[in-house]
């Protein structure tokens, strides 16, 4: 028997010390809700559209007004332009998901690709700035924390960000109920059989647990790394057979497509019992996303 869903009504999301994201009388909203479609390739989820991208153009923009806004204050601040066509790399999903497949366990074992796919000529470029940016004296300081403050006016980045916190507290609980889903719990004890055969001493009773100490420990960076390029470091052999045989493991025992439709299940409710929050900081994020278009268009095109 299914466990029963959760009461999404209940969720209370808290900004700071004292908002709370409940209905508001003001503002009325329509219940349509963004829907992306389904596709468990890149685990794309109903509340994906609520979420901040990897790629953003708020950041890409803010980054811009810090730099001209310190050029007029007399300090030199670097910024790594982010290329046009930038993608996000091919470990995560749009909004930072990380993925996990066959294919990608035999290029990287339980480590990642970059999180956005930049030119090497980019890399550079963005090494190069961050170096130069942190040996600047310290009385630059108060001058950047002021910056940032204006930059984050500039795009008005407050009423967006409820709609972050908001989407992200209910993803973690839909998450949790898709644990906890009975076809999820029955795949992953069926995974457990079919991995114990690759000679895990620590198996862990869980696929979101894995690696464990045993495979860590084949390498000394941290193998899960977000920046991880799998090229920094040589992936050892034994990682990779291990983390190939994982990934073929989840599917072949169905665990991966238990989990996935557990999950988005459960976003769905949420984004169904919350379709009157969502839309609400929905707009606010639209307005975010136009204002930094625009300081970008009018001050720093080739910034994107």
């Amino acid at each position: 028997m299914k466990r029963p869903s959760i009461r999404w009504s209940s969720v209370v999301v808290v900004i700071g010390t004292s908002l709370s994201l409940v209905a508001c009388t003001e503002d009325p909203v329509d219940d349509s809700v963004v829907l992306t479609e389904k596709d468990r390739a890149s685990w794309s989820l109903p509340l994906d559209p609520y979420q901040r991208p990897l790629v953003d153009v708020v950041a890409s923009a803010q980054d811009a007004f810090i730099q001209d806004c310190m050029r007029d204050s007399g300090v030199l601040w670097k910024v790594a332009p982010t290329e046009r066509e930038a993608a996000v790399g091919e470990s995560w999903n749009p909004v930072g998901r990380k993925l996990f497949s066959i294919e990608l366990a035999s290029e990287y074992g339980y480590g990642n690709s970059s999180e956005i796919a930049r030119s090497v000529a980019a890399q550079r470029a963005m090494y190069e700035a961050e170096s130069a940016n942190r040996s600047l004296p310290e009385s630059a300081h108060a001058v950047f924390d002021r910056c940032l403050a204006d930059s984050r006016d500039m795009t008005n980045e407050a009423s967006g960000r409820g709609s972050y916190e908001l989407a992200e507290q209910l993803a973690g609980v839909a998450y949790g109920d898709a644990k906890a889903d009975d076809d999820v719990e029955a795949a992953a004890s069926r995974w457990r059989g079919c991995l114990r055969e690759a000679g895990v001493p620590d198996l862990p009773r869980s696929p979101d647990q894995m690696p464990p100490d045993s495979i860590a420990g084949l390498r000394g960076s941290n193998v899960d790394g977000a920046d991880a390029s799998g090229e920094d470091e040589p992936v050892p052999a034994e990682e990779i057979r291990l983390a190939v045989a994982d990934a073929a493991c989840r599917e072949s025992v169905a665990y991966a497509s238990a989990l996935y439709e557990a999950e988005w299940q459960a976003q769905a409710e949420a984004v169904a019992a919350r379709a009157d929050d969502l839309s609400r900081y929905k707009r606010q994020i639209d307005d975010e996303r136009a204002r930094a278009e625009a300081y970008l268009a009018e001050h720093a095109a080739d910034a994107r």
